[in-house]
């Protein structure tokens, strides 16, 4: 059986694994908790193939990707984070 290596595969996996673990906000040993990668996932993979999908169909280049992405960063972090 072979590995599906599409790029939205690589893309879902990969924003999940760099938003988390190269930022060190998460140890590798919290990042493999059973139900951490599918949160992870959702929160992050899937969001940046919607980004990607939104940018290509409306012909935009790199920088409209950039900015989705910096939108949904401070959408994630004003109004995901819990408040004090």
């Amino acid at each position: 059986m072979a590995i599906s290596r599409s790029p939205a595969h690589v893309l879902l996996l990969r924003s999940s694994v760099m938003s988390e673990l190269v930022s060190a906000f998460l140890s590798s040993l919290e990042f493999l908790h059973p139900v951490r990668p599918a949160i992870n996932l959702v929160a992050y993979g899937c969001v940046a193939i919607a980004a990607q999908e939104f940018v290509r169909r409306r012909r935009k280049g790199f920088a409209s990707l950039v900015l989705v992405g910096l939108a949904f960063g401070l959408f994630a972090e004003c109004d995901l984070a819990p408040q004090d």
